[in-house]
């Protein structure tokens, strides 16, 4: 069985999403999101490797979900238990799309100069304007700008050929 860090960090994106869309709080869903890794943790020794690793951990979302609202003491009435479910299957059915993008993304990082990767966590990692970003690299706010837009660019069309090319072998 592959390590619980990799399985987690493998499902963490759609457990996070998951979670997302049942709080619509930012600060909620970490601290859900951190509560299913503590969760994970402390159970794995109950999930069996003979099944989906994705369909456990959405169990485990589901239940810190559930319990997130009921420690809040959050009356649910614009989600009944049947669209919990579904957003979980929904969810759970988008985790392998989710894993081959972030591949795919971490690929066409990786590829890049290490400039545009500097530039790229600056901005997306650390959340540095980009006047600051400007300053620490020495250029200007409007070619940060400009080179931000050019990688968002490349990067989408990098993911697209590295989908494709995937699709294409299987």
């Amino acid at each position: 069985m592959a390590s619980l860090a990799r399985l987690w960090a493998d499902a963490e994106p759609a457990v996070r999403a998951y979670v997302g869309a049942e709080l619509r709080n930012p600060h909620d869903t970490d601290d859900v999101v951190q509560e299913v890794g503590r969760a994970v943790t402390q159970s794995i020794d109950r999930y069996d490797p003979d099944r989906p690793f994705s369909n456990w951990i959405f169990g485990v979302a589901r239940l810190q979900v559930l319990q997130f609202y009921r420690r809040r003491s959050i009356e649910r009435t614009t989600f009944s238990s049947e669209l919990v479910d579904q957003l979980a299957s929904a969810y759970q059915a988008l985790t392998p799309t989710i894993s081959a993008r972030r591949e795919a993304l971490d690929a066409c990082v990786e590829s890049l100069a290490p400039r545009q990767r500097e530039v790229l966590r600056c901005y997306y990692a650390d959340q540095t304007p980009h006047a600051e970003i400007g300053e620490r690299l020495g250029m200007s706010k409007a070619a940060v700008s400009v080179m931000l837009h050019r990688l968002r660019i490349a990067l989408r069309d990098c993911v697209r050929r590295r989908l494709g090319n995937q699709e294409a072998a299987t």
